[in-house]
């Protein structure tokens, strides 16, 4: 398999190249691509010796390789022959430029990008059946139901249950969570993990946005989706059937498993071979609770989220990540967070906005950091005024 690593520097990226190093027979690395981190792009360079790479970042510099920006240049590593599979381990509004050319470009797509299915997902799907392209996902819980649907097929699904971990303060009493920091929020019990995909895991937003995500890998309406939190984080999701049954996917906490399932489809990666730690179902309790939405606010957006638009989805998830910088400048509180959010989509209203994906995906770049500016520039506006939400 010959592919392309969008976001390799990152956690999700350096997994991807770990199941590289387990089976170099099998799998070629042609480019690879960061948005800012040259140094570790450097090490990768010489242990996987692409033939280019991507850098977002244009006043770096990687000495003795081509070097490709931009839109033009993601497209360009999209369009090469050789590359049979392209990997989208970045996050951000910006995944939706690799995933798009690699789904025109039929190649197979492997996408942890959460925020492009969230925005754009029902246009990703459409262009996905044009192009006759498979997607899959490389999160714990979508690889999960993708592995166990294909097992099953998707007719017999009754009903899909995404697991929670429920984050730091699961059993944390609700007014203490006015006196919560960002280093606490940071602490997650069972997952190493980026900033802002962390402290979407303390405040649900994680969730809210994987619940969606099912809704569009899987076809199946938001009401026939649940959120379990289960605290141990050994069981990644489960799916009801409709003769009654529930099938899971049980492994330790590590991105090792769901990745090299996706890198290997429709065939089986044999870890235990790699000598893979296997965390075998035994003395072990497992706990399974249903969510409190005072606890998690954010989840009672799922009630309207179905009847959005890609714009007010971008408007949710943009809030969302200002909200995270804010707090981690203890500008706002941990409970403003989702107040922030919510009171954005509420009330945010956006000058006319393009964020159609069938137009100039330079243009709509640029449209995505003009509404970014223009939504930072109102929360702040607002915290001014009010302090806080």
């Amino acid at each position: 398999m010959n592919i392309a690593l969008i976001g390799s520097t990152g956690s999700i990226g350096q997994k991807v190249l770990e199941v590289v190093r387990m089976w170099p027979q099998k799998f070629n690395v042609v480019a690879l691509g960061t948005r800012r981190n040259v140094k570790k792009l450097e090490e990768q360079i010489k242990e996987f010796k692409p033939k280019v790479v991507y850098i977002d970042d244009l006043s770096k510099k990687v000495e003795g390789i081509k070097i490709l920006r931009g839109c033009k240049g993601i497209k360009e590593i999209c369009s090469m022959e050789e590359i049979d599979t392209v990997i989208v381990a970045v996050d951000g509004y910006f995944g939706i430029i690799p995933s798009i050319e690699a789904i025109r470009n039929r190649k197979k797509l492997l996408t942890a990008n959460k925020e492009s299915i969230f925005i754009w997902g029902y246009e990703i799907i459409k262009e996905a059946k044009k192009y006759n392209t498979i997607i899959i996902p490389l999160d714990s819980e979508h690889n999960t139901v993708f592995n166990i649907i294909s097992r099953i097929g998707r007719e017999n699904v009754e009903k899909i249950l995404i697991t929670a971990s429920g984050g730091p303060f699961l059993k944390k009493e609700i007014k203490e969570f006015e006196s919560i920091s960002f280093d606490m929020a940071m602490e997650h019990p069972n997952w190493k993990m980026g900033k802002i995909v962390t402290i979407n895991s303390s405040t649900m937003f994680n969730k809210f946005l994987e619940v969606f995500e099912a809704h569009i890998f899987f076809e199946m309406p938001i009401s026939e989706i649940k959120i379990v939190i289960h605290p141990q984080s050994k069981i990644h999701s489960m799916v009801l059937l409709k003769d009654g049954t529930t099938w899971a996917i049980w492994y330790k906490s590590d991105m090792i498993f769901p990745i090299a399932s996706a890198m290997f489809h429709p065939g089986v990666p044999n870890l235990i071979d790699k000598k893979q730690e296997i965390d075998l179902p035994c003395n072990t309790s497992v706990d399974f609770l249903e969510p409190d939405k005072e606890r998690y606010p954010i989840l009672k957006l799922l009630d309207i989220i179905e009847s959005t638009t890609p714009l007010e989805r971008a408007i949710i998830n943009t809030a969302n990540e200002i909200a995270i910088e804010l707090f981690e400048q203890n500008k706002i509180r941990f409970i403003d967070i989702t107040n922030t959010i919510l009171k954005t989509f509420e009330n945010f209203n956006p000058t006319r906005v393009n964020v159609d994906i069938n137009g100039n995906l330079e243009g709509l770049v640029q449209n995505m950091k003009e509404l970014r500016s223009s939504i930072e520039r109102y929360i702040k506006e607002n915290l001014t005024k009010t302090k806080s939400f």
